[in-house]
């Protein structure tokens, strides 16, 4: 539950000398802006996270929200928050993102690897860090740019499959196999999602200390940083990437065996617990105004791969929550206009079994927000933010328009994407992106096999070196024509 805070807990009444001086500090920056206070409630198991050693990642979220955050010794589980209405609504948000994402990493260890296939150049080849970006979250990012001199090709580093892919493979396995035993104990035999895909992006680094990027670096000092000294993190960015989607239907037109298109929106919320719920909306490009059969195929949302566990069929769609991720695995193709990578994600779906009052949360979003949510032919109309009861908090909305071909035994989906992300330190704007993922249809088929109970982490990983052998030699052409 988020409130104003009461008079009474002004931070002249705050009893250590350096809270004093901040309040007087913020008493004179209200002179020039208008503040309001309020707080957050915290889940007791996750107060610690969101405080930090002593008080840093408060402070942290200070730094790049402008807010004031503190919490107070006699008031358990709640953080105080002042500034201005935008800066305060920001600090909410990203309270929430962690109390959300600890949540679900307190459920089960998430295990993550990156592998980057450097082709011809080898592991002991020199790459050079660029800054690139600034991530919804205030991480300064870093791209890597390989030397231009080391390859004449100007996309992907072509090259085979080198040591640090088999590595990844094995580690893969292993992990996967882990996986699937732990998801087949006892008696819910919970079932694994797991999806496997290529597309197109910028692999980049963070955490990186910025007098270390100066300097080339080899791919094996990279991965050591990231794998092993566990020193920075990695992520893909697929926004960056300006495709012709137009054209790229065109070239699949031609030569695709079939062709299916859909619409899906999505909207994400935190809950007061810390939930994070997704509400979907599938409309396939044949029945825009057949109701009906929307509620239907929305509904079956539910047995799709990487979607997680549906929870209530709400209004047009249904009420979701993410699979609990447990292996998030990445191969980089690095190239010098994107990268590709191929991705592993896997996580369990119903680990844990849903507490009362997560339950009642699940039922007022659905009542007052998702059963109101109104279609009219391809596009959704949802209610006003207002609408949304004390605690519960829109973290994104995202419209996906998608066209899959299956070509040479691959599974092609061209999509263009509109999407606002709230729970970020930036000022939420809508963007616009276009990607393309691929999907090995035999991989995909030994998932789907008997509810994705019969498959083995070895069928799964031996598609891996086909799925990039397609990316560097059909995928590469395609795009570069």
């Amino acid at each position: 539950m988020e409130g104003k805070s009461p008079k009474s807990g002004t931070h002249g009444q705050l009893k250590t000398e350096s809270r004093k001086q901040s309040s007087r500090t913020r008493s004179s920056a209200s002179k020039h802006r208008e503040l309001v206070r309020s707080y957050i409630n915290i889940p007791s198991d996750q107060m610690g996270r969101v405080v930090g050693r002593g008080g840093s990642r408060l402070k942290q979220i200070s730094k790049k929200t402008g807010a004031q955050l503190f919490s107070k010794r006699e008031v358990r589980n709640r953080v105080f928050i002042e500034g201005t209405t935008e800066e305060v609504e920001t600090a909410k948000q990203q309270v929430a993102r962690i109390v959300s994402t600890g949540k679900r990493k307190s459920m089960i260890p998430e295990k993550r690897t990156l592998a980057i296939d450097s082709g011809r150049l080898g592991n002991d080849c020199q790459v050079l860090l660029k800054l690139t970006s600034v991530s919804g979250q205030g991480d300064t990012c870093f791209r890597l740019v390989p030397s231009p001199s080391a390859v004449q090709k100007p996309e992907f580093v072509v090259g085979k499959i080198r040591d640090s892919i088999s590595e990844l493979m094995q580690s893969a396995e292993n992990v996967l196999s882990q996986i699937r035993q732990e998801a087949t104990q006892g008696q819910d035999r919970s079932p694994l999602d797991i999806d496997i895909w290529v597309h197109l992006g910028h692999l980049l680094l963070m955490d990186v200390d910025e007098s270390k990027a100066v300097h080339p670096l080899s791919i094996q000092t990279i991965l050591s940083k990231v794998n092993k000294r566990r020193e920075w993190r990695s992520c893909f960015d697929a926004s960056g990437v300006h495709l012709d989607v137009e054209r790229l239907h065109e070239l699949l037109k031609g030569s695709s065996d079939e062709v299916h298109s859909s619409l899906r929106h999505e909207v994400g919320f935190y809950t007061p617990s810390g939930q994070d719920r997704r509400f979907r909306v599938l409309i396939p490009e044949a029945s825009t105004e057949d109701t009906e059969q929307v509620l239907d195929v929305s509904a079956g949302i539910e047995g799709s791969r990487g979607v997680g566990s549906a929870l209530l069929k709400a209004g047009p769609g249904i009420l979701s929550t993410p699979s609990t991720p447990r292996l998030k695995a990445d191969v980089a193709l690095l190239g010098y206009r994107f990268d590709c990578r191929l991705l592993i994600r896997t996580g369990i779906r119903n680990r844990s079994v849903q507490t009362e009052i997560e339950k009642d949360e699940d039922a007022l979003l659905t009542r007052e927000f998702c059963d109101k949510v109104q279609i009219s032919g391809k596009d959704i109309h949802l209610p006003p933010k207002s609408a949304l009861l004390d605690g519960y908090m829109l973290h994104f909305k995202r419209k996906t328009e998608r066209r899959l071909y299956r070509f040479k035994g691959f599974e092609l989906t061209v999509s263009r994407e509109t999407y606002t992300q709230y729970d970020t330190v930036k000022r939420p704007e809508e963007q616009f992106k276009a990607d393309l993922h691929i999907h090995s249809i035999a991989c995909d088929t030994l998932l789907d096999k008997n509810g994705g109970r019969d498959w083995k982490p070895q069928d799964i990983v031996r598609h891996f070196p086909a799925m990039l052998k397609f990316v560097k030699e059909d995928l590469n052409l395609m795009i570069l024509e």
